[in-house]
């Protein structure tokens, strides 16, 4: 199990929407396999596209 997390660490790590379709593969058979991994990556996400979204703190406060 801990070879599938460290060979798929690029594909948690990197914006999800560059991930190249062999990246993604991997995410998805790591994310089904763990589910509290996927839980934090989702949030991840979310987090990240709070700033990507956001100019102020005032904005950002309120999609927290």
């Amino acid at each position: 199990m801990k070879a599938a997390i460290s060979k798929s660490k690029y594909a948690l790590l990197k914006n999800q929407k560059e991930l190249s379709e062999q990246q993604a593969e991997k995410l998805s058979i790591v994310l089904k396999t763990f589910p509290k991994l996927a839980e934090k990556h989702r949030l991840k996400e979310q987090f990240k596209t709070i700033f990507e979204e956001t100019d102020d703190r005032v904005n950002a406060s309120k999609l927290i």
